[in-house]
């Protein structure tokens, strides 16, 4: 907080956003929600939950053992206990196979950031350490948005996903901001609640209406259960994504007896970059991040 005044106090400088990944962001959560200098922040990798690992949102797992020691933790070190108190525009992004922020409970802390505050979440899918270039670009239009006062660059509203089981069939509807809307993705998991072990599965919903799209999926019978969400992009650039839900069902449910599988392993470059490489994008803050490829 000190170094925000600070900063705010320069002749020259008119506004200030932080960008922060990892662990270490527990303390950028912190600061941003007691801070209210801050005119936009930036998450990576760092969703919460740390008092609930191992513990998974949709089932199985280890049982949370609750005492006094974990009580304090959650309430005085985990973010999603305080980013109620956030009043910047917020930015997370997410990759949904890391091994020690769950990607399910994403959505569950920006969810209590207060309404009138902007703010997003986007899953970087198959990735465990690094976030992927459309994360990249969001950040990108998100900074030149809140800190440059761009006022062509257009961000989307909330979007949701809803599913429901239709003649042995999983029918998917999605609803989101339609403005500019180009494109919407469904990623799907089967069986597993571990979100680190996931592989994801992308199939193209087709438009139905303004802002509506569906897409309809095939699960083998005992899977039991199917996780997923959707990406919406958009004319800008920015990428969107939903709540992570998950179906549930039984044999009877759902008419394939037999499927193909894939067995999921993570192969990142090792890089000292925090996003997966490709051509660096033209930022106008001048964001200095991003690996380029060879």
């Amino acid at each position: 907080p000190r170094l925000i005044k600070f900063l705010k106090e320069l002749p020259l400088i008119t506004k200030v956003g932080v960008v922060g990944s990892g662990m270490v962001a527990t303390a950028l959560w912190q600061a941003v929600a007691i801070d209210y200098n801050v005119d936009c922040a930036v998450v990576a990798l760092n969703s919460g939950w740390l008092g609930y690992r191992g513990s998974y949102k949709f089932g199985g797992g280890v049982e949370l053992q609750l005492n006094d020691q974990l009580y304090k933790f959650i309430a005085g070190i985990d973010p999603q206990s305080y980013v109620s108190h956030l009043s910047c525009p917020t930015l997370l992004l997410s990759a949904t196979n890391n091994e020690v922020f769950d990607c399910d409970r994403a959505y569950d802390t920006v969810s209590r950031i207060e309404e009138n505050i902007y703010s997003s979440v986007h899953y970087s899918q198959n990735q465990i350490n690094k976030i992927n270039q459309d994360a990249y670009t969001n950040m990108s239009l998100f900074l030149d948005k809140f800190l440059l006062d761009d006022g062509e660059i257009y961000l989307p509203g909330d979007c949701e996903i809803k599913c429901e089981i239709v003649d042995g069939e999983l029918d998917i509807h999605i609803n989101g901001d339609s403005k500019g809307l180009k494109s919407v993705t469904v990623y799907l998991a089967e069986q597993v609640v571990n979100p680190a072990l996931r592989s994801w599965r992308a199939v193209t919903a087709k438009k139905k209406g303004d802002g509506k799209y569906t897409t309809k999926y095939l699960p083998y019978n005992k899977s039991e259960m199917v996780v997923m969400f959707a990406t919406l992009k958009y004319d800008s650039g920015f990428t969107t994504c939903t709540n992570i839900i998950a179906k549930k069902f039984n044999e009877e449910e759902i008419k394939v007896t037999y499927k193909n599988n894939i067995v999921f392993s993570s192969r990142e470059e090792s890089l000292a970059s925090l996003f997966t490489p490709a051509n660096t994008i033209d930022s106008k803050v001048g964001i200095e991040l991003f690996s380029k490829s060879d």
